[in-house]
């Protein structure tokens, strides 16, 4: 797959497009690019997706012009799912304030009509592109006549009766609801970071765990609570527990990422660890005393080997 970074110049080859966020790269986004992959190969052409970097809301939210919103793929992460579904292009397009005031008909003009050969179009069946997203299913069937290209709408992909959506998985990501979040994504949520020093509390109860500073500030962290998890080093995977939260048995105020991992015994600050979020195993609670934290802590790590 390559990534082109920007349209500077003409791409050149026949090509079939489609254009999106793409965040999360999930189950209902699949369903788009097997249609792209498909039509590719039906035309004889390059299977091309344009997306924007950064995500269109964290910029308008930053200016106070859209709700914020938080990530469920980094721009790494994206890359390497559509990858994975053997996209053959991928055109990265800057997204500042000036780029959000473009029209649909300026942004096709710009950006397709001028770089590419476009045969064929693959739109979600909401999609919609350009200042006040005016650029919607009709507007691109005027265009598609215009210009001389196909348009392929793709309906919603449905999971036991709901269209499957980047909004609705961050919801059940925001409350917890992690293992219900996997079969919409279909993979278990993530997030990377750095091990950062912490106060080594962990230590004295022995259940040692590892601070987690995430590698990207706009990624969307769970609900607080504790987590059944598996956690990736150095392309291992281990058995782990994660606590989110303030750790008020300990009358912390700051937020934390913690995680003990299972079976381990190693120094490994500044080390990147990847969290696989599978399991909510309860919320964050005071205790009334070490022993208490510690007998729940032992329950924790129980239904984490099993899980």
């Amino acid at each position: 797959m390559e990534i082109i970074q920007g349209m500077d110049t003409a791409l050149g080859l026949e090509r079939v497009l489609t254009i999106g966020t793409f965040d999360g790269v999930h189950r209902g986004h699949l369903k788009i690019l097997n249609t792209l992959r498909a039509e590719a190969e039906r035309h004889k052409a390059v299977s091309t997706v344009l997306t924007f970097e950064p995500h269109p809301r964290v910029v308008l939210a930053r200016s106070g012009k859209a709700p914020e919103v938080r990530l469920l793929t980094t721009f790494e992460e994206k890359m390497a799912l559509l990858e994975a579904q053997k996209v053959d292009d991928v055109v990265v397009i800057r997204f500042d304030e000036a780029f959000s005031k473009l029209s649909y008909q300026a942004f096709f003009e710009k950006y397709i009509v001028s770089r590419m050969h476009l045969k064929c179009l693959v739109v979600g069946h909401d999609h919609a592109f350009g200042r006040d997203r005016r650029g919607n299913h009709d507007a691109i069937t005027a265009l598609s006549q215009k210009q001389h290209f196909d348009v392929k709408r793709v309906d919603a992909f449905h999971l036991e009766g709901e269209a499957v959506s980047s909004s609705k998985i961050r919801r059940l990501l925001s409350e917890g609801r992690v293992a219900r979040a996997t079969p919409l994504l279909g993979y278990p949520y993530s997030l990377s970071g750095t091990v950062v020093p912490g106060d080594a509390r962990g230590r004295l109860l022995n259940f040692p765990t590892a601070n987690v500073k995430p590698e990207c500030a706009d990624k969307l962290i769970p609900r607080e609570g504790v987590y059944a998890v598996d956690v990736v080093h150095k392309n291992r995977i281990f058995k782990g527990m994660m606590n989110i939260g303030y750790r008020p048995t300990f009358n912390k105020n700051a937020f934390a990422l913690e995680v003990h991992i299972l079976n381990f015994n190693e120094t490994i600050y500044g080390d990147t660890l990847t969290i696989r979020f599978k399991k909510r195993l309860r919320d964050e609670k005071k205790f009334a005393s070490k022993e208490a934290l510690i007998k729940q802590l032992n329950i924790d790590k129980k239904q984490s080997l099993i899980l």
